[in-house]
Parts: structure tokens; C-alpha cells; sequence
């Protein structure tokens, strides 16, 4: 019988068949792995971008059709009325200074602003801005808003409060319990120039008295009221409103209604029975910066939205701007719309804020950048159709030197732009420093019908103009990519509805 002695493997042995990993090996699987985690980390920053975007696209519309209804249930087309009724017409655009009435400060801003009578272009509403003066002024210093008043960044739609206040008179009833006007100022689209002018006409000559600068109706014969008696503003601050519905008229303190009680006292006091009123009322319509957030109510609001309005071929439309507001490394915190002037810009104050306006041609660091055209700048250059001329980075041009929010921003990438037309456009790829460029349109811009309703007839010079020149985009609104206060606005969406 043969004994087998049993084997042993020695432990030097058994170790070298289950060989480790060496050092190289491990930093090289380290390293893979890091290029996978990485590679998936940087989908989640695009996929939370798209799912923004996304939302936008979703809600935009929602919140626009919601601004509409708001405005429906507080306006009708009767409200507004014509620049005829207060005798001028929408081509008139200059201004007559409150203090002489003499004298007028002409506003040359092109033809963008011609159409038939009964019409009038893109208008914004006047805004209630923070203020620690009735006027802000061009540079003035803008005021923190710390706690906002009820009516911070409200919109009067027809100006009433702008049009009392020049035309020196006293506030209404309803006005019971507002600022005496020393913690708000009134913006205009009509007040660029000297913080006293105003819009409109007042009948008078040069050489009557500034206190009499209100007359009974348009009729040029109709007499002055005499003083203490009820009288009626030929003024006009804002949007016009249908003066056959409404009047803005300075009641006397106390106006004795009729019906005194049989002791000799008289009736209760109510400004609305005032005979020289017929009827009419005070065009009163505000919407607070709280009724033009979504959802409303909400402690932070995700969307806010403002508005304009123009009277085309008789009827009246509403342009809806929805943005979301960003406030950066500062924290949420409440967002009222504040001045577009500000301590280092030459923008006017007391202009209405937003949207903003851009009108062409427009010139900034010694280049032109022309109205926009359906064939682009060069009908025989084919590559020009969507692309804006004067948007090229020109030498020395730096990326660092960024644009003007209320001068250039309309330019931002992503940007929605209404035009005098009524055409919403949107950029595709644009820039937000003179380095960077050029601006380029999702779409070429649209051929308009040339006939007098849009203003295209004929050109700067009086001349009947041809296809591609009546489709000229002369004026632009937009939400600017940031307010002069700092705070970060990204546009969403724009609308066009009949009111």
C-alpha cells in the first residue's frame, strides 16, 4: 500500500494566484469613473435649463390669457378714445410745456407714430414709482424699496393721476387714503423731456395766465371757466381716454349738491352729481403691481406681466409682456417695477418704465443700426434676411463692455420684441456685450400691408414707399434683461389680443 502524504500549499503560494490591483490600475479606473460622473453631472444643469424653458412655453400663455381677462373685466373698448377728441391726432407727438403754454418742445420721433384718424400707436400706461418727489427726473437717484406701499409699481391706465397733478387739481374721493403725492411719481409715455410737460393742449394763448389753462371742451370758441367754477382738463397725460364717458374735472371744496334738507343744510357731498360731469365719470383704472403677478396672491410670485395698448382700425389691442424676476446672490425679496432712470444713465424718469422702447435708426458706440427690413439691409445679399445690421463686433470691441439693458438689451439671446407693427419677434442668437454677435431673428421680419392704418404709406421724406420699406420695423418694446435697481428680468412670453 502506497502512503501519499498530504499536500500543503504554502501561504506565499495561495496569495500569489488571487493577484491585487497595482496603484496605476486603481487611478486609472478612478479616473474613468470621474469622467462618467462628470459626464452625467453635466446633463442635470441642461436638463433643469430645459425643464425651465419648458415651463415657460407652458405657463407663458396661461399667464398672458389671465392678464387679458383682468384687463377685460376692468376695461371695454368704450373707454378709450381718440387724440381727436382732445384735439390733436397720434401724429402729433410733441409736447407743450405746463409752464408756457405757448410754447411747444418738439418730439421728432419719425413716422413709426403716423395712421389714420381714430388710431394711434402702441402706448404705455402711466406707473406709480416710488419717489420721494412728485418727479424723478433724468438721472435721478432711485428709490430702495424697502416696504412697498400698496400702490408701488401700480399702473393708472389712462394717466389720471399724471393729468390731475399738471393740470393743479385736487385728488378724488376715491383717492381717500393714497399719497399726497409726496411718496410716488407719475410717469408719462409722453413725459421725456421736462418733468412739467404734458401731452395735449390747452386751448390758450401765449399770453393768458397759467391758471387758466383749462377750457370747458375742444371747441376753441367755448369759454373759460371762471374762478372757482367747475372746470374740465384739456390735458392729456396719457393713453386718451373716451371723453364722452369720462371727464377730469377739479370739483369745488364743497360742491353744494342739489336737494338741500329742509333745515337749509345741504344734500350729502358727491362729486359725481357735478352738472358740468354729465354723467360722466373719473377714468380711474389702476391695476396693482400684486393684481399683475401670477400666481396671485403668492408670497414670491413665479411670473409677472405688463402691458400697452394702441387703437388699430378702430379697435383697441393689448400687448401682454410676461417675465419671471430673478434678484441674483440678493435673496428673494418683493419686486415692484421702479424708474428706468437712473444716478449713472440719461434715461428719463418720469418715461414710463416698461416695456422698454428702442425706435430706429438707432446709434450707440459710433454705430448705426438701422430700421430692420423683410429682404434684411441688402435685397441682393440672401444670408441677411434674419440677421440685424450694426449687431457685428466692430474693432476694439470688447466682450467684457456690456450693453445697456434699456438702450441694447433687447438684443439678449432668447429675447421677445413687439414692433410698431404688431409683430412679435424673437432672437435666436444675439449677444450681451459689443464683443459678441451678430443678433440673428428665429424668422425674417414680415412683409406688412402697406396701407395708412399701419403708418407705411410714405417714407421719411414724403415719398410713397415700396413693399419692402412700408414693412420697416421702426419701433421696438421690450422686457430689458435687467432694471437699473439690479434686479435680473427674463422674458417669457408676448401676446397680441383685441381688449
Amino acid at each position: 500500500m502506497i502512503n501519499r502524504a498530504p499536500r500543503f500549499q504554502s501561504a506565499t503560494s495561495a496569495a500569489s494566484t488571487g493577484r491585487g490591483f497595482s496603484l496605476v490600475e486603481l487611478l486609472l479606473a478612478v479616473f474613468i469613473l470621474a469622467i462618467g460622473i462628470i459626464s452625467v453631472a453635466a446633463i442635470f444643469p441642461a436638463g433643469i435649463a430645459q425643464q425651465v424653458q419648458t415651463k415657460d412655453a407652458i405657463y407663458g400663455p396661461i399667464v398672458a390669457e389671465q392678464a387679458v381677462g383682468m384687463l377685460r373685466s376692468k376695461l371695454s373698448q368704450e373707454d378709450f378714445g381718440t387724440f381727436e377728441q382732445f384735439g390733436l391726432t397720434a401724429g402729433d407727438r410733441f409736447q407743450r410745456s405746463g409752464q408756457d403754454p405757448g410754447n411747444r418742445d418738439f418730439e421728432l420721433l419719425g413716422d413709426a407714430w403716423e395712421t389714420i384718424p381714430g388710431d394711434w400707436g402702441w402706448m404705455r400706461p402711466s406707473f406709480l414709482i416710488p419717489s420721494s418727489s412728485p418727479f424723478i427726473g433724468p438721472g435721478a437717484s432711485l428709490v430702495e424699496i424697502k416696504e412697498p406701499n400698496a400702490l408701488d409699481g401700480a399702473i393708472d391706465i389712462f394717466g389720471l393721476r399724471s393729468t390731475r397733478r399738471l393740470a393743479g387739481f385736487s385728488e378724488l374721493p376715491e383717492q381717500d387714503g393714497e399719497d399726497d403725492g409726496s411718496t410716488h411719481a407719475y410717469t408719462s409715455d409722453m413725459s421725456k423731456w421736462s418733468t412739467n410737460n404734458a401731452f395735449g393742449f390747452y386751448g390758450l394763448s401765449g399770453s393768458q395766465e397759467i391758471g387758466a389753462r383749462v377750457v370747458r371742451s375742444t371747441d376753441p370758441s367755448a369759454p373759460l371757466f371762471g374762478p372757482g367754477e367747475t372746470a374740465e382738463a384739456e390735458l392729456l397725460a396719457g393713453i386718451p381716454f373716451n371723453r364722452a364717458r369720462y371727464a377730469v374735472l377739479d370739483p369745488p371744496a364743497p360742491f353744494v349738491a342739489f336737494g338741500a334738507n329742509a333745515n337749509g343744510t345741504s344734500g350729502a357731498y358727491d362729486y359725481r352729481l357735478d352738472p358740468g360731469r354729465d354723467g360722466r365719470l373719473e377714468p380711474l383704472v389702476t391695476i396693482t403691481q400684486g393684481e399683475r403677478a401670477w400666481p396671485m396672491g403668492a408670497e414670491t410670485p413665479e411670473y409677472y406681466w405688463d402691458c400697452m395698448f394702441r387703437r388699430y382700425q378702430g379697435r383697441v389691442q393689448v400687448a401682454i409682456f410676461v417675465y419671471r424676476v430673478a434678484f441674483g446672490g440678493a435673496g428673494s425679496r418683493t419686486y415692484t417695477v421702479n424708474a428706468c432712470s437712473g444716478p449713472d444713465n440719461p434715461d428719463y424718469g418720469n418715461e414710463s418704465p416698461l416695456p422698454a422702447r428702442v425706435d430706429f435708426p438707432f446709434t450707440f458706440n459710433n454705430v448705426e443700426i438701422p430700421r430692420w427690413y423683410p429682404d434684411g439691409a441688402d435685397a441682393n445679399d440672401p444670408t441677411d434676411d434674419m440677421r440685424i445690421p450694426g449687431t457685428l463686433p466692430q474693432p476694439g470691441d470688447s466682450v467684457t463692455l456690456g450693453l445697456d439693458p434699456y438702450a441694447e438689451g433687447w438684443q439678449a439671446p432668447g429675447q421677445w420684441i413687439l414692433d410698431q407693427n404688431g409683430t412679435v419677434h424673437r432672437v435666436l442668437s444675439g449677444r450681451r456685450s459689443t464683443g459678441e454677435g451678430p443678433v440673428q431673428l428665429t424668422q425674417r421680419v414680415p412683409k406688412i400691408a402697406r396701407q395708412a392704418s399701419n403708418g407705411n404709406v410714405v417714407d421719411d421724406n414724403n415719398n410713397y414707399t415700396d413693399a419692402n420699406t412700408a414693412s420697416a420695423v421702426k419701433s421696438i418694446w421690450f422686457i430689458p434683461p435687467e432694471t437699473r435697481d439690479g434686479i435680473t428680468l427674463i422674458p417669457v412670453f408676448v401676446a397680441v389680443k383685441d381688449l
